[in-house]
């Protein structure tokens, strides 16, 4: 009776978001991609009254779309395999960390045991990766010798939300 509960709730919404479309800024860095949320705007009263048109246009706006890949049509979703490794080649590229041969977690490893969670599995979980030794890997580490980390890069982007592109269309506005 719980299996066929769980099964029902397992619907993912994955419907478009009206007057909005997904975008991806690219980085400078290898597979750098952001996902933002491109908004139309609708138009607004003409502040010049002497011009013919009451109504101005106004420039479509950019933010961070947090849906992740559910609302992007172009992407396959299966909640079993999980989503993508968008950082895994990052990592790996600074060659400062390994992977552990397997789960280290008693707690978990005990879990992997149990036929009667077969049901709630994921496909995609790996062992996971830990620092080689005398390595620090965290993002303040890399900052503080003054190194831009492809994580850094996306966060920047994320939380940029386009704003040269904006400030641009202002400057070439007056």
């Amino acid at each position: 009776m719980k299996k066929q509960a769980l099964q029902k709730s397992t619907i993912i919404t994955r419907g478009v978001f009206p007057k909005s479309r997904k975008v991806y800024v690219n980085g400078n860095a290898n597979n750098i991609k952001v996902a933002m949320r491109e908004i139309s705007l609708g138009a607004s009263p003409n502040p010049n009254v002497d011009q013919k048109d009451k109504l101005k246009k106004n420039e479509n706006i950019t933010i961070y779309d947090t849906s992740g890949p559910y609302t992007d049509p172009s992407i396959e979703i299966d909640v079993k395999n999980g989503l993508p490794k968008l950082r895994e080649q990052w990592i790996l590229d600074r060659n400062d960390v390994e992977l552990l041969k397997e789960i280290s977690s008693d707690y978990v490893k005990e879990r992997m045991l149990k036929p009667g969670l077969d049901h709630l599995r994921f496909k995609h979980i790996t062992p996971p990766f830990r620092a080689k030794n005398k390595s620090n890997v965290t993002q303040l580490h890399y900052a503080r010798k003054g190194i831009i980390t492809p994580e850094m890069e996306y966060v920047a982007i994320r939380e940029n939300q386009r704003l040269e592109e904006v400030e641009n269309v202002g400057m070439a506005s007056r």
